[in-house]
């Protein structure tokens, strides 16, 4: 059974992840995946995040189902779908110290690169979602979520803003 605190302390982060990611249009999931983490565990914690990630991604396509673009997602689709799968393997082979600290590695990556990476200013052709879903898709997969560095890197690319920000500029 889990510490009814823990739970409280769950709900409380997951409103506010939600409501930052609302407004941001990502970055939820790596706030409330160290909490995750506290409460159910590494493995379990990327799994629970990957299963609500699913369900996230899945309402915010059919929101925007109109501006999706379709030669982007089979692109990205190639690199992303053999990727996670290898990716998943690994999570799940993986011992689960190394697991932890490649989490906590890339949460700190997170905050370094939102401070000094800069935003994609050029569109990119199509061709390039394949290699840009492959390691966002592998790395997920090993971390959970990897929105505000795919963000920042596949915006100005065609993808209407709907898709990759909840925000209307």
């Amino acid at each position: 059974m889990y510490d009814p605190l823990a739970i409280v302390l769950l709900a409380v982060v997951g409103l506010a992840a939600s409501i930052h990611s609302a407004v941001t249009g990502f970055g939820g999931p790596v706030v409330l995946l160290p909490v995750l983490v506290a409460v159910f565990g590494m493995r379990d914690a990327v799994t629970i995040l990957t299963v609500a990630q699913l369900f996230r991604n899945a309402s915010r396509a059919r929101f925007n189902r109109k501006d999706i673009s379709w030669p982007v997602v089979g692109w990205f689709s190639l690199g992303s779908v053999p990727a996670g799968i290898v990716g998943g393997i690994l999570f799940a082979k993986a011992p689960l110290p190394i697991l932890t600290r490649l989490l906590g590695a890339f949460l700190l990556l997170v905050v370094v690169y939102r401070h000094i990476g800069q935003p994609n200013e050029h569109r990119m052709k199509h061709w390039w979602f394949t290699p840009i879903g492959a390691v966002g898709n592998f790395l997920s997969a090993l971390v959970g979520s990897v929105g505000p560095l795919m963000a920042r890197r596949s915006s100005p690319s065609g993808w209407s803003r709907g898709l990759t920000s909840a925000r209307r500029r």
